[in-house]
């Protein structure tokens, strides 16, 4: 039976409660959900004592099942005004959930303006420790500050600056299996709910030995296991060799590229910051491909890069983070964008939401598309806290209207990500619809699944419900999104909980596990005055995409029947 922490910011106090069992098939995102929709009232301000900061290992976490260390990061979101689950990889949720924590739950606030460390001991207790040796400090400065406190062998989630500032696209990092803080739940501004918290870090020992869940039926598990390895090997080729780069020349392929703030669908330098490129980059300067954010990944997209000199830079060059600082900036050059993404990730800032941002800068004229160099600046006055830094870490909508633009890529308050809905149909369809706002992770429709034309409208809302749902069952499991949100791993995971726990459930039954979760999450958008589904701006309904020559052309009403199906109303 797993616990919930709660700790009490404003009396300093920490207490536990075991989940209940009615709750024993919920955990990462389902939990969170259903903590928020309890426990926060929709109309509180998102960096008030009212709102929660929710961390959630996912079910699996525990287990010796591949790819399943992913946490749930969630409260209510700063920057689109509802519920956000933002979800990062590398040891922390493996860690957390064997420790038997279900999910920490930090509320109030200290009354001092004070920020703090939580550390989570090898035995489980949870003690608080005041941060002042690493408030103000980067992500890298202050995990390496950590590490001499508390040892090596630690895990840690921290913000940065951008957090510390309460920047509503703040980001929240976990640290690697290497120690750096290169993964990051990064959209919806959950490092600033952390900040406002005045939490700076929280450090997780994990014990010496691994207390793994122990499977009701081992051989089921091991049989579940080898089937499933065998399926997610075979679909993550690609990512193994070229890491989620790999999408950059795929996607420009499919013409849905986004380019010079989503003007385009193509990138004359895509060949440039492809990941074949990007590969033979780490490959000359001894970097690493192929590598794991935690123990038990065996996906390994990820990537090491270092500079000419051989110096790491980042563990972190995401296609989403390539494409929005790379093409939709009109930048071709890798080693520029290596360091933005170092600073983005050292300040604590959603490389999605920046790239996004400084497009809109760059559409009014005040930067020069293609200028790395300015766009570095601009990532200094954002850590420096100046007012335009400030402005620029508030998001892309709120720059759209300081300075003018009418072209504006976000759905409720959240920029795109790197993906244009006038060539990945469907791929609108999720950022339309989610509760999360614009983003890819809710419900990823690319070119080839489903068997649809993703330049065409037809089908798209159809599976982008079903694809929607499966993502959500993810989350809820600690499952890694590139296993596959699908009818096969469903199957795997009835089977895992049939092996893990002794008890029968059915691919219906998890399908409606994760319409629930949906639901929980419409219903508290509703209640924080969010409409629920919205549209896309409207230019991607005006503006035919060259390429493509054609716009986004979904139904309005088509759009609005995805609540109705989660939520019946």
């Amino acid at each position: 039976m797993k616990k919930i922490v709660r700790i009490d910011m404003s009396s300093l106090n920490v207490s536990e409660e075991k989940i209940a069992d009615d709750l024993r098939f919920l955990g990462g995102r389902g939990l969170t959900a259903r903590i928020i929709l309890n426990e926060v009232d929709p109309r509180a301000h998102a960096l008030s004592k009212d709102n929660k900061l929710i961390l959630a290992p996912g079910l699996f976490s525990s287990t010796t099942i591949p790819c399943t260390s992913r946490l749930s990061v969630g409260g209510k979101s700063p920057l689109t005004g509802g519920i956000k689950e933002s979800n990062v990889g590398g040891p922390v949720s493996q860690k957390l959930a064997r420790l038997g924590i279900g999910a920490i739950v930090i509320q109030g606030q200290p009354k001092s303006g004070s920020y703090y460390i939580i550390n989570v001991t090898s035995s489980g207790r949870v003690d608080l420790e005041a941060a002042k040796d690493i408030q103000g400090k980067g992500n890298y400065e202050t995990v390496q500050e950590l590490f001499k406190m508390y040892g090596e062998g630690v895990s840690i989630l921290s913000i940065g600056p951008a957090g510390e500032m309460l920047l509503p696209t703040a980001t929240v990092a976990a640290t690697d299996r290497d120690g750096f803080p290169s993964r990051h739940a990064g959209r919806g501004g959950m490092g600033a709910v952390m900040g406002s918290k005045g939490i700076k870090a929280i450090v997780i020992e994990g014990r010496t030995n691994d207390e793994k869940t122990e499977p009701v039926d081992k051989n089921l598990l091991k049989d579940c296991i080898k089937e499933f390895s065998e399926m997610v090997l075979k679909l993550n080729k690609a990512y193994k060799q070229y890491g989620t780069t790999s999408l950059v020349n795929f996607i420009n392929r499919s013409q849905g590229l986004p380019t010079r703030n989503f003007s385009r669908g193509t990138f004359d330098g895509a060949e440039k910051i492809s990941g074949e490129r990007i590969t033979e980059i780490i490959k000359e300067r001894g970097g690493k491909t192929a590598h794991s954010c935690y123990h038990g990944c065996i996906i390994k997209c990820s990537h090491v890069f270092n500079d000419k000199e051989g110096n790491h830079i980042t563990s972190k060059l995401e296609y989403e983070t390539v494409g929005m600082l790379g093409a939709n900036l009109e930048i071709d050059d890798v080693d520029t964008i290596a360091k933005m993404d170092r600073l983005s990730s050292d300040i604590g800032i959603d490389t999605i939401e920046v790239g996004a941002t400084v497009g809109v800068l760059m559409e009014t004229g005040y930067v020069p598309f293609g200028d790395g160099q300015e766009v570095i600046s601009l990532l200094g006055e954002i850590k420096n806290g100046t007012p335009l830094g400030r402005l620029i870490g508030s998001g892309c909508e709120i720059v759209g209207k300081a300075f003018g633009c009418r072209r504006v890529p976000v759905v409720k308050g959240q920029a795109l990500p790197c993906y244009d809905p006038r060539a990945l149909q469907g791929m609108g369809v999720t950022f339309a619809t989610s509760p999360m706002g614009a983003d890819h992770t809710a419900g990823p429709v690319l070119p080839g699944m489903g068997k649809l034309d993703a330049k065409r409208p037809e089908g798209q809302v159809e599976f982008s419900k079903k694809v929607q749902t499966y993502c959500a069952i993810l989350d809820n499991f600690g499952l890694c999104l590139f296993v596959s949100p699908s009818p096969k791993t469903m199957g795997f995971i009835t089977k895992a909980i049939k092996a893990l726990y002794g008890e029968t459930i059915s691919e219906n039954e998890l399908f409606e596990i994760g319409k629930e979760i949906l639901r929980m999450e419409f219903k508290f958008n509703e209640g924080a005055g969010l409409k629920g589904v919205d549209d896309l701006p409207l230019f991607f309904r005006q503006e035919p995409l060259p390429e493509v020559g054609s716009s986004f052309g979904v139904k309005s009403e088509e759009l609005r029947s995805i609540k109705t199906y989660f939520v019946g109303i």
